[in-house]
């Protein structure tokens, strides 16, 4: 084991090897040990010292790594020119002193030279490709890394335009309805949207046209308009992707109605928000809000008497307001008279409206 204790007329730099001379195993071992010792409790001079040595065989180890790297990686570059070289075949010179190039058996440009330099010319480009290379079979080899670049590139972009799986493309602009769900291609970079439901068309007069408003199926997050000349290729849902998709929001369903129970619940709810903080009215507050939260969402099959039910919960918050008169009682109690009567006012609407605070769409 090597240590840093010496003998008497030698130093430390004398006693230990030098790193350059170590092998990997040793190097790698004596770092091991050095992390361990300086973990520990030990003396300054001492833990100096081994900083010292735990420096060298790191930057020794570090250089090492970086040349294994240097040279896997020129291994691997050395292997694939010798891929491209055997893909390549040179023609003769022609008549314009250009070697013709063939690459997998097609002809895909041609290298020349210039002065010193090579340079080259891919077929049915009219710009020529900067070259400058000092050999001609790098210059061949430079066209064929150019050739296959391009090719990578036209792959990804035919990957990003391909069709979602579960859905079907429609071309040009489309008449999309409110309602129905689609995904739009990203102009310029390619790729999809993710499902958006039509929540608005608006017919804008020349040159402007159609303008359509989309948001997330749930209708939680943010929607944003986008003119119909963005949308140049829109994609529906196939029957069996569009069966997985949430119900439609209540506020897509009937925007004038959900308008008018937002407004109820903010009056109702907010009375039993306050009242929901007074000890002997937390129970029936909270269940009342529930209830009414089901009815500002479309979600009561029988949205009278729900609202009769929110009535009765404040009438008896009223009550036990009353009885405890406990501080600020009349505050609160006039806080439930005020739910009961909004609520039981808008039972009567809801049982005249045939379940509706506004009339149905059309009539």
């Amino acid at each position: 084991m090597n240590t840093l204790t010496t003998d008497p007329g030698t130093t430390a730099a004398d006693a230990l090897p030098d790193p350059r001379q170590m092998q990997d195993q040793e190097l790698a071992a004596e770092l091991a040990k050095l992390h361990s010792r300086l973990r520990g409790s030990l003396p300054r001079a001492e833990r100096a010292a081994l900083g010292n040595r735990n420096r060298s065989l790191t930057e020794e180890s570090d250089r090492r790594a970086h040349e294994l790297s240097k040279a896997i990686r020129a291994q691997q570059d050395e292997q694939e020119r010798q891929a491209r070289q055997e893909r390549t075949s040179l023609g003769r010179l022609n008549e314009h002193g250009r070697y013709p190039v063939e690459v997998d058996g097609r002809l895909r440009g041609y290298v020349f030279k210039q002065g010193r330099s090579w340079y080259l010319h891919l077929e049915g480009e009219d710009k020529e490709q900067e070259g400058g290379e000092r050999r001609r079979l790098d210059a061949v080899d430079r066209l064929v890394r150019v050739i296959d670049f391009r090719e990578e590139q036209e792959r990804a972009r035919q990957q990003l335009r391909a069709v979602p799986g579960g859905w079907r493309l429609d071309e040009g602009v489309p008449a999309l309805s409110v309602g129905e769900v689609v995904r739009y291609e990203y102009e310029g970079r390619g790729g999809w949207s993710e499902p958006l439901r039509v929540v608005a068309r608006v017919e804008e007069p020349p040159p402007y046209g159609v303008r359509f408003r989309l948001e997330p199926l749930d209708g939680r997050g943010p929607g944003w308009s986008l003119p119909g000349a963005r949308l140049p290729r829109v994609v529906r849902p196939e029957e069996e992707t569009a069966a997985a998709f949430p119900p439609v929001p209540f506020s897509h369903r009937d925007p004038a109605e959900h308008e008018a129970r937002r407004l109820l619940g903010g009056e109702v709810g907010d009375e039993l928000s306050g009242l929901s903080k007074k000890l002997e009215a937390r129970e029936r507050a909270l269940r009342a809000l529930k209830i009414l939260d089901t009815v500002q969402q479309g979600r009561s099959s029988n949205p009278a008497a729900a609202m009769l039910a929110v009535a009765i919960e404040a009438e008896a918050i009223e009550k036990a307001v009353r009885r405890v008169a406990g501080p600020n009682w009349v505050y609160y109690a006039s806080s439930a008279r005020a739910a009961l009567l909004v609520s039981a006012r808008a039972a009567l609407r809801f049982e005249q409206g045939g379940g509706r605070l506004t009339a149905p769409a059309g009539a």
